[in-house]
């Protein structure tokens, strides 16, 4: 029997920085389980684990029947000694936080009835889909809903700057797996709240709405993890 003494966290670590160290990129295909069980040294259950959580992670992607692929195309972020997935998640909301207020005062001048509508619909959806806590699910109607005011606004490297955060989304929304059903309803809330302010063309209560928003992220983020930084920079939303 192999004895184990790394962490799934440490094995997972070990796995991107072979990835890393190989030059895998995206769309690569990585040693079997049986092969990476040899070289870490470990069951093959404890591979199986680690690969499941880098996929939950979206830094490989599994195809029963064909193998393990690289999915991100940063590698060498995650590979790096100083970075995990919950500093990767933190400085995504950092980037919401300074980026989302913006985007949505401006798609609040901007949306015509059919985006409106388009909204309404995803929204309905993502209050359904997050009680379910699929994270990837959910990750993608975020994801959506925020590339849908992205497109509101008509400004192409705001949809560039957007899609650029979309791959680390998977990472922030691991919170859904432990946070309470009420929790939840409070996150889906959220998005009503912003969906309300931009019916009535409020700008300034959308781009509010969309800070105190992040700062519900971050506070969920947070009481899941085992230690807590401090929040966005700007702790509060200039009008409440």
């Amino acid at each position: 029997m192999i004895l184990e003494y790394r962490t799934k966290k440490c094995l997972s670590r070990e796995i991107i920085n072979f990835i890393a160290e190989n030059n895998f990129r995206q769309g690569d295909s990585i040693p079997s389980e049986r092969k990476l069980s040899e070289l870490f040294k470990a069951s093959r259950n404890s591979i199986r684990e680690a690969l499941r959580k880098l996929e939950t992670q979206s830094v490989v992607e599994i195809k029963p029947g064909s193998g393990c692929y690289v999915k991100t195309p940063e590698i060498e972020i995650l590979a790096d000694v100083e970075t995990d997935s919950r500093a990767i998640a933190l400085q995504q909301l950092e980037a919401r936080f300074i980026i989302d207020p913006a985007v949505i005062k401006l798609a609040t001048g901007r949306m015509d009835d059919k985006f409106l509508a388009r909204f309404k619909s995803l929204l309905m959806k993502f209050r359904r889909e997050i009680l379910t806590r699929n994270v990837a699910v959910i990750s993608n109607i975020d994801f959506t809903i925020r590339m849908l005011l992205a497109r509101s606004t008509e400004n192409n490297l705001l949809q560039m700057m957007l899609m650029q955060l979309e791959r680390y989304n998977c990472l922030l929304w691991q919170m859904v797996k432990e946070v309470s059903d009420e929790e939840l309803n409070e996150l889906s809330g959220a998005y009503v709240k912003i969906f309300h302010s931009i019916k009535k063309h409020d700008s300034t209560a959308a781009e509010n709405d969309a800070r105190s928003q992040v700062l519900m992220l971050h506070r969920y983020f947070n009481s899941v993890s085992s230690t807590g930084p401090e929040e966005p920079a700007a702790k509060r939303p200039d009008h409440v």
